[in-house]
């Protein structure tokens, strides 16, 4: 999930820089920025990262993972979706070319809600690391009891009456 999160950053970045690419042509760069898009939608609903979201309502990580998406649909995806316009129509009309593009102005902050995000799922992650850190102490300690318990069970009922046995053994050989 951690990965998965830092890729949404990345795909962010990817998507703004295919925007820039002024040495494509408009149609293919378009072209190019839909499909990212398409990748960001597929990354941020993929169960990699939606199942690792914990359920209930009040979670920092659920909250951070829903506010991507809120921002994702509300405003990102909607300036995108412009800006893919502006760029398919730049071909017929030249001031529509060198018009800001929306989503480069604000992809920043975007990337500062998925790092908060991240944040949350590597605390998360290593609360998970540290509870098994416990799991795997007491586990030890017990099983290091268990052998302990075994092996004196095993000496007193088996090796001291076979070492009785084997002496009685003895000292019938001896004529006893």
């Amino acid at each position: 999930a951690v990965n998965q999160s830092g890729s949404l950053r990345m795909q962010s970045y990817r998507i703004g820089m295919a925007l820039a690419d002024g040495s494509v042509p408009t149609e293919q760069r378009a072209a190019r920025v839909a499909v990212l898009a398409e990748e960001f939608e597929q990354r941020l609903a993929s169960p990699r990262l939606a199942d690792a979201i914990p359920t209930h309502a009040g979670d920092a990580v659920r909250a951070g993972y829903e506010r991507i998406r809120a921002d994702w649909r509300g405003r990102m995806q909607p300036r995108l979706r412009a800006d893919i316009a502006r760029l398919r129509d730049a071909g017929r009309d030249v001031s529509e070319a060198q018009a800001p593009l929306s989503y480069l102005e604000d992809v920043d902050g975007f990337v500062g809600l998925i790092d908060a995000l991240v944040g949350e799922l590597e605390t998360l992650a290593e609360g998970r690391l540290a509870m098994l850190r416990v799991v795997q102490t007491i586990a030890l300690i017990l099983t290091i009891f268990v052998v302990l318990i075994t092996m004196i069970l095993v000496r007193g009922r088996v090796i001291q009456p076979l070492g009785e046995l084997l002496e009685c053994a003895d000292r019938s050989r001896r004529g006893d």
